[in-house]
C-alpha cells in the first residue's frame, strides 16, 4: 500500500526536483550576472575628470634692441672708420702745428688758425670688450679734447705797442723768455728800437728750442751785421748760403745750441739748425720767413697756449688745456678776443665758477683768469669765448703775467 502509493508520487518528485535545480541554477545564473554587472558598473564620480589640453605652439620673442654699449662701439667704428681724414690733417712737418687743437700754428695771418677741439674719441675712459659686463643704460663716456705737446706762441706788433707806451711791459716779457737773452747776446738788436714784429715760439720751457721771428727795421744789410756780430764775439767768422730770395748762415750765439738763421729782406727767422727746413717749408722759403711772424690788420698781440697747467699750474683744477688771446686797436681803446678750450665740455660748463672758486689764483695772472671767468661756454662744446674792450694797463697786466709765467718758480 505505501510502496504503490510512493510509485504514484514518485514521477511529481521526479519533477518537483527537476525544478527546483532548474530555478536553483537560473537564480545563480542571475545572481552571477547582478554581480559581474555591479562590478562593471562606473564609481560615482567623485573626482573632477582630466582632461587632455594640447598646448599652443611656442611664439618665437621678438630679439631684443642692442644695450647702449654696443650702439657705443658701432659709433666708435664709425669714427674709426672717419679717422683717416682726420690723420691726413696730422701730417704736416714736425714743426709746423694744424689746427685741431694738436699745438700752436707757427703761420701766418694774426697768429695764425684758432686753436680747434681735439676728436676726443677713443680717449681716456673710452670703452673697450670689457663694456659687456656694465650695465645697458650707461651713457658713452664724454669726449675729452686731445691735449698736444706744451708750447707758448706770442705774436708782437712791437712797433705799435711802444707808440702806445707799452714798452716796458713788452719788454720785461720778451727778457723772461728762456733762451732770448743769450740769442740776443752780441747781435745788437734791440726789440723795441730795432724790429717792428717779433714772434716768439717757445715749446715747453726749453730754451734750446726757442724760436724767434720777426721784420728789422734796417733791412738784410742790418741782420747780416747782427748774424756777423753774433758770430764775431765767439772768434767766428760765417759762410753765407742762398739767393735773393733766402739767405742763410749759422747763428753762433755761445749757447751750445746749432741755431741757425735765416733772411727774407727786412724778414728773419732764428731756430736749431734742424728746425728750420720744417718752418720754412718746402715752397717759397723766403715769403714763409716773412709770414711767420705777420699780423692781421690792426692786431697788436696774439697769445696761443697748448698745455695751459705747464706754464700756470694754479689753473690745473680747472682743466683748461688750451688758450688764444687777440688784441686789436678799436678807436682809442683795444678790442679783445678770447677763446679758452678745456678738457671735457662738462668742464667748459662749470668753468667760470671753478675759475671764481679757485683756491689761490696766482695775482699775477689775475686780469687772465678774470677773462676766462667771463667767458661763456656753448651747449656740447669744449669752449668758451670772451669779447670785450679792454685798455692798455690790461695789456701791461696780461704781459707782467705772461713774464712771470715764463720764469722758474721754487
Amino acid at each position: 500500500m505505501g510502496q504503490a502509493r510512493l510509485r504514484r508520487r514518485l514521477p511529481f518528485l521526479i519533477w518537483a526536483c527537476a525544478s527546483a535545480v532548474l530555478h536553483a541554477s537560473l537564480v545563480l545564473s542571475l545572481l552571477g550576472r547582478r554581480a559581474e554587472g555591479s562590478a562593471e558598473a562606473p564609481a560615482p564620480s567623485l573626482w573632477m575628470t582630466a582632461v587632455e589640453v594640447v598646448p599652443p605652439a611656442p611664439v618665437r620673442a621678438a630679439e631684443p634692441p642692442p644695450p647702449p654699449v654696443e650702439r657705443a662701439k658701432v659709433q666708435r667704428k664709425r669714427a674709426a672708420r672717419a679717422a683717416p681724414a682726420a690723420a691726413a690733417s696730422s701730417a704736416e712737418p714736425q714743426g709746423l702745428r694744424v689746427e685741431g687743437g694738436q699745438g700752436i700754428p707757427f703761420a701766418s695771418g694774426d697768429g695764425g688758425v684758432a686753436l680747434g677741439e681735439g676728436s676726443g674719441h677713443g680717449g681716456p675712459g673710452a670703452g673697450g670688450d670689457g663694456d659687456q659686463g656694465l650695465a645697458a643704460n650707461v651713457a658713452a663716456p664724454e669726449p675729452e679734447r686731445a691735449v698736444g705737446p706744451a708750447e707758448l706762441s706770442l705774436w708782437m706788433d712791437v712797433e705799435t705797442l711802444g707808440s702806445r707806451a707799452l714798452v716796458r711791459p713788452g719788454l720785461g716779457f720778451l727778457m723772461a723768455v728762456p733762451g732770448l737773452r743769450e740769442t740776443l747776446r752780441g747781435s745788437g738788436i734791440r726789440p723795441f728800437i730795432d724790429l717792428r714784429r717779433a714772434r716768439i715760439r717757445l715749446p715747453g720751457r726749453a730754451a734750446q728750442r726757442l724760436a724767434l721771428a720777426g721784420t728789422h727795421v734796417g733791412g738784410e744789410r742790418a741782420l747780416q751785421a747782427a748774424a756777423e756780430g753774433v758770430a764775431a764775439m765767439r772768434g767766428q767768422q760765417l759762410n753765407w748760403r742762398g739767393d735773393s730770395d733766402l739767405r742763410a748762415s749759422s747763428w753762433v750765439d755761445g749757447s751750445g745750441v746749432d741755431r741757425g738763421l735765416a733772411v727774407h729782406g727786412d724778414a728773419f727767422l732764428i731756430a736749431e739748425r734742424s728746425a728750420l727746413p720744417a718752418l720754412l717749408g718746402g715752397k717759397q722759403p723766403g715769403q714763409r720767413v716773412r709770414a711767420l711772424s705777420q699780423l692781421g690788420e690792426r692786431v697788436l698781440l696774439v697769445l696761443a697756449v697748448e698745455d695751459v697747467a705747464v706754464y700756470v699750474p694754479g689753473l690745473r683744477p680747472c682743466e683748461l688745456v688750451a688758450l688764444r688771446v687777440s688784441i686789436a686797436e678799436s678807436g682809442p681803446g683795444y678790442r679783445l678776443a678770447l677763446t679758452a678750450h678745456y678738457r671735457t665740455p662738462s668742464a667748459a660748463s662749470r668753468a667760470q665758477r671753478c675759475l671764481r672758486e679757485l683756491p689761490a689764483s696766482p695775482s699775477q695772472v689775475s686780469s687772465l683768469v678774470a677773462w676766462l671767468a667771463r667767458a661763456a661756454s656753448e651747449h656740447s662744446s669744449h669752449a668758451t669765448s670772451l669779447k670785450m674792450g679792454v685798455t692798455g694797463e690790461d695789456i701791461e697786466q696780461l704781459l707782467n703775467g705772461l713774464a712771470w709765467a715764463l720764469r722758474p718758480h721754487s
